[in-house]
């Protein structure tokens, strides 16, 4: 009897946080999006990297520098987040629109701009104040 595998070397493309970005997966869009990658400087979009949109059909992943998103491009607005990593070659991605994202796990913290243009997501998990002043002076203990 013939064997043959019909499955694709998939790899992982540095998505060992892939598994626990997503808590919570609620509404995305369906059939996914094709993102335009033309400027994208990354070689992977992680998993729980934020998308945006222009409203006419062009979709991009929002890029990351020095660990920080960049600025939105002109014209463009948040719309999701990426379910799963993929190669910057292969931008086939699953786009929650609804949900619960670790944000600890996220590839770069979530501004407020951001956090604000998706209501329907919530982003748990981000950065703990580390020093009594950024707390407002509150000690636990």
């Amino acid at each position: 009897m013939a064997v043959a595998n019909l499955r694709k070397d998939v790899g992982t493309y540095g998505a060992d946080k892939d598994d626990i970005v997503i808590i919570k997966h609620g509404d995305d869009i369906p059939g996914g999006k094709t993102l335009d990658t033309a400027d994208y400087k990354g070689e992977v979009i992680r998993a729980g990297q934020v998308v945006v949109t222009d409203g006419k059909g062009a979709y991009k992943a929002l890029g990351i520098t020095a660990g920080k998103y960049d600025a939105l491009p002109a014209g463009f607005k948040p719309c999701g987040v990426v379910v799963r990593s993929v190669p910057k070659d292969k931008p086939f991605v699953s786009v929650l629109l609804s949900g619960v994202v670790n944000e600890g796990a996220s590839p770069a913290p979530v501004t407020d701009e951001i956090k604000t243009a998706l209501p329907r997501i919530s982003f748990l998990y981000g950065s703990e104040p580390e020093t009594p002043e950024e707390t407002g002076g509150n000690e636990v203990g």
